[in-house]
């Protein structure tokens, strides 16, 4: 939390949740939600993904206008980057076969003040053959933790991973995953700071014993002038890890969570499950994400991970016709009311504007003519298969 303040520069106060995460499970457990309380302790708005744009109209109306809103670059954040510890980008990354779950995994801790840190932490994957049938794929990866400020060292021999048995009673190699051991590229650069990966295939018959992994590889800090051998364990579980996220395939080159970004320049939606498929509004607003029924506040189709909702869990249901587009704005034909949207996922979508339509542009309240081609657009309408379709709320933001 010290390196995040330092390296951002923020003077606000931070509240920092324990390390297995009891608030974010009492939140609801969504990866990037947003909340405001009042001050009397009181929740009033509260939003499954947090939204820049909607956050600011909930303040106006909560609180009133302010004549000069604050705009990002009004702070002057003394922002400093976190230290490079050697190249990055010299590894190619491995395609991955499509979405995976992370699974929950236990590191063997020494015990004692000389015990080694984990200078690069495991994130294992698996995809839904292997968690629902125990025959699939397993994605290891291993990455540097950058508060360290360590390297891998390509000098020596590179990073090497065994899949042993995980009885006391049994030594060698685990069966069950092909290939039991495996060993890291070979480098040029002598040193670089990229992930470590690869894909195994498990077939785990009867058994549900976890893994466990054994790996080797050089950590080295140059500021402190020291590379050390390390070898460490992990126990590997076959069940999901709430906290985990998604790990989503790269063909195509995308990274996980990919495309353009948003209004409030987060990454790209992606397939949020049962995003967009509640009729309205915004914030806390009837029908929108405040909580009310089809909200998330944990009510049916809401966030606490019941069938439909967003706690990291697939709709068992089929998802309705889609409620929000974005994208950006392609051309305006104020005449006929329309505009046509140049959809964020490729494609372009017509959408019908009339005099009940909200519209917001840089957070000001705005007109369909005081929209520009090469804008940023959200907009929200009420579900339709397909056509046109009219919208009830939309939020632009200029280049």
């Amino acid at each position: 939390m010290k390196e995040a303040r330092r390296t951002l520069g923020s003077g606000f106060t931070w509240i920092c949740d324990a390390i297995d995460n009891p608030i974010k499970h009492a939140l609801g457990n969504a990866p990037n939600s947003e909340f405001v309380v009042d001050g009397k302790g009181r929740l009033v708005r509260k939003r499954a993904w947090s939204d820049a744009a909607a956050l600011r109209a909930d303040l106006e109306e909560l609180v009133g206008k302010v004549e000069n809103p604050t705009d990002p670059a009004d702070l002057e954040l003394a922002q400093k980057a976190p230290p490079k510890a050697a190249a990055s980008g010299v590894v190619e990354r491995i395609e991955l076969p499509g979405d995976m779950r992370p699974l929950v995994i236990e590191p063997l801790i020494e015990k004692g003040p000389d015990a080694t840190p984990f200078y690069a932490k495991l994130r294992a994957a698996a995809d839904s053959a292997l968690l629902s049938k125990g025959k699939g794929q397993l994605h290891i990866r291993f990455m540097l933790d950058p508060l360290y400020h360590v390297h891998w060292n390509n000098l020596v021999e590179p990073i090497h991973v065994r899949f042993v048995e995980s009885s006391a009673a049994k030594s060698g190699l685990d069966g069950r995953v092909k290939p039991g051991e495996w060993t890291g590229p070979k480098v040029k650069e002598p040193s670089d700071i990229d992930p470590r990966e690869f894909l195994a295939t498990v077939e785990l018959g009867n058994s549900r014993e976890p893994l466990k992994l054994v790996v080797k590889y050089f950590a080295c800090n140059d500021e402190e002038g020291w590379c050390r051998p390390v070898t460490q364990t992990y126990m590997v579980q076959f069940k999901s890890d709430r906290d985990g996220g998604r790990t989503r395939s790269r063909r195509g080159g995308q990274r996980p969570g990919g495309g353009r970004g948003d209004l409030a320049g987060r990454p790209g939606f992606g397939r949020r499950p049962d995003f967009g498929g509640r009729p309205r509004g915004f914030g806390g607003r009837p029908g929108g994400f405040g909580g009310r029924p089809g909200g998330f506040g944990g009510r049916p189709g809401g966030f606490r991970g019941r069938p439909g909702g967003l706690g990291g869990r697939p709709s068992e249901s089929p998802p309705g016709p889609a409620t929000a587009a974005f994208g950006r704005v392609a051309s305006i034909d104020a005449k006929r009311g329309q505009l046509t949207i140049e959809k964020r996922g490729g494609g372009t979508q017509s959408v019908r504007i009339d005099d009940k339509t909200r519209i917001e542009r840089n957070r000001q309240a705005a007109r369909l003519l005081d929209l520009q081609p090469g804008d940023r657009i959200v907009v929200k309408h009420a579900p339709a298969e397909s056509g046109p379709v009219t919208a009830t709320s939309i939020l632009a933001r200029s280049r």
